[in-house]
């Protein structure tokens, strides 16, 4: 499941704090299923389980998700999705009368990596200018977040 596994983990953890009574699961068909099948092994019973997998992007998923929000008469909500897409997230629910609780999962820079990126050893500095891979898929994850988050600002305008 990869990155995905956090938002799972804090899903099960809220409803067995019992500040979530239904879990609702969303994305592609494989990440529910497997969510899904992780949040009954954690012990979160089937029927507490609500699947949304039919969605081609985030628009689709939170409209969809606001339907089935809407139909449960559900109030309030703990939003679980990494901390890339939360802002993005939020501005597509902004015009609705829930109750949001954000709660941001998978952060991409720890405490740990920005200390050592703001280290001002000679030999670090050099090795930081230096791209690897994954700074370069983080960049390119970043970028598709404020160019959504950019296009639905605009889109909001007219």
């Amino acid at each position: 499941m990869g990155d995905e596994a956090d938002g799972v983990l804090y899903s099960a953890m809220y409803y067995q704090q019992k500040l979530a009574p239904v879990i609702l699961v969303s994305g592609d068909v494989d990440h529910a299923n497997s969510s899904k099948i992780l949040l009954m092994e954690l012990g979160v019973p089937e029927d507490a389980i609500i699947l949304q997998s039919d969605a081609a992007n985030l628009r689709q998923d939170v409209s969809r998700s606001l339907d089935i929000i809407r139909e449960k008469e559900i109030k309030s909500i703990i939003l679980v999705t990494s901390a890339l897409k939360m802002d993005r997230t939020m501005f597509l629910l902004r015009e609705n009368s829930l109750t949001i609780t954000p709660a941001p999962t998978n952060y991409q820079v720890t405490l740990n990596d920005w200390q050592n990126l703001t280290d001002w050893k000679w030999q670090d500095i050099v090795t930081h200018l230096l791209p690897t891979s994954a700074s370069l898929e983080q960049t390119s994850q970043t970028l598709w977040e404020y160019f959504g988050l950019t296009y639905y600002r605009i889109r909001a305008i007219f």
